[in-house]
């Protein structure tokens, strides 16, 4: 009896120093596989590598992108994907010449359509307005754009959307995608500097048959245009003859304004103007009053006069 138990331990132990002995089955070949799926620009993908045979250890797997601005990889083998393009993405195990590839396609999202943040602009002549083009969907990858003018004359527009205004009128600009499927149309009004110079009226005017007019009130001359104006004198004439003038000697920048009052009675057929320089050249603004009977006019509500600017001579 006790032979044959000595007999078994002796079995048994050499049993487990064979086991012991017997190597990590050797690896023939690696495989990626991966969920068949569409992927964008910010999605991620876990990738699977599969040896052969199954059960043998690739925890020394290395990992790696051909291309990182489409997509990356972490050591165990998570995918995230950067932007549009394809990539190719290896595993490798270290200490062999064992490899796997898995061909990757991170697809670029269509544009749907395309806007112009401010479909309508008005500009004055030399003045320049960077454009913005709202993309649906938002999260578009090819954001890219050409831009044309209808009208290069009245206005122009670079290859980054910006808009420099070049003469009176009307102008169409036009952005397509880079495809070509998509468009967008943004409308441009090209002022010159003299439309946004305004005159406020307020106080009491009289108007009276035979173009009599008598006055106790505030003109007001507004500046909103992109030029400085060099505002030299406030005149009223009667029938051509001056009956009033006041020196005034004051530039006036973009969105200021001066007020000049003035009081007379009968003046035959008046005309009220304020004479100013832009640079070398010279201006006029004048208006003539086409109203009978008498108004008030508030200086909290005055009202706009309809002004003729002009050049001088």
């Amino acid at each position: 009896m006790k032979k044959n138990l000595l007999l078994l331990s002796l079995l048994a132990l050499a049993l487990t120093a064979c086991r012991e002995d017997d190597p990590e089955p050797r690896i023939t070949a690696l495989q990626i596989t991966a969920p068949d799926t569409t992927l964008y620009r910010g999605d991620s993908l876990r990738l699977r590598l599969t040896p052969t045979p199954p059960d043998a250890d690739i925890r020394g797997a290395v990992w790696t992108s051909g291309d990182s601005l489409v997509a990356v990889v972490t050591p165990d083998g998570l995918v995230r994907c950067v932007g549009p393009g394809r990539t190719v993405i290896t595993a490798r195990l270290e200490g062999t010449s064992l490899s796997a590839k898995y061909d990757l396609t991170v697809a670029a999202r269509a544009t749907q359509s395309i806007a112009f943040s401010e479909p309508t602009l008005t500009l004055l002549v030399g003045e320049e307005q960077p454009t913005a083009l709202v993309f649906t969907p938002a999260n578009t990858d090819d954001r890219r754009a050409t831009y044309t003018s209808s009208d290069t004359a009245v206005a122009t527009v670079s290859s980054q959307g910006v808009i420099t205004a070049r003469g009176r009128g009307t102008a169409v600009i036009t952005a397509r995608t880079a495809d070509g499927g998509q468009k967008a149309e943004c409308k441009v009004s090209v002022q010159h500097f003299t439309e946004r110079i305004s005159v406020w009226l307020s106080g009491t005017w009289i108007y009276e048959s035979d173009n009599l007019v008598s006055a106790c009130a505030r003109m007001t001359l507004r500046n909103d245009s992109n030029r400085d104006l060099f505002v030299e004198r406030f005149i009223v004439e009667s029938d051509g003859r001056e009956i009033h003038r006041e020196e005034i000697g004051r530039t006036l920048s973009s969105g200021s304004k001066l007020a000049c009052d003035v009081t007379f009675k009968n003046a035959h057929d008046p005309q009220f103007k304020y004479q100013f320089t832009v640079g070398s050249e010279q201006y006029e603004a004048h208006y003539r009053p086409h109203m009978i009977g008498a108004k008030t006019f508030p200086a909290d509500g005055p009202r706009t006069l309809p002004i003729v600017v002009s050049r001088r001579r």
